[in-house]
């Protein structure tokens, strides 16, 4: 399975998971995008010089209602998100 497969299996299950984070604001699509964006700079391991992982698997933590809401945007917000993912790992020469 090559890494584009990865991401975006690891983003349809995190959407697809029910966590409680305990807020009462309604989370956007572009929070979500910016937290992973974040969580793959915080967790890349350089390797050698000029490689540097990225992970390629994330747990997104919504509450029930946030959830609801994931499931009404559906496929189109996974592969949104596995876009950003893909891109920001690009742009930062992540491997």
């Amino acid at each position: 399975m090559g890494l584009l497969d990865k991401v975006e299996r690891g983003i349809e299950k995190a959407v697809r998971g029910v966590f409680s984070t305990g807020s009462r604001a309604q989370v956007e699509p572009v929070e979500i995008a910016s937290r992973l964006r974040r969580e793959v700079d915080n967790k890349a391991i350089t390797i050698s010089a000029g490689r540097t992982l990225a992970p390629n698997v994330f747990d997104v933590q919504l509450s029930d209602d946030d959830f609801r809401r994931a499931q009404d945007w559906g496929t189109p917000l996974a592969e949104e998100l596995c876009d950003v993912v893909i891109n920001h790992v690009r742009s930062q020469g992540y491997t």
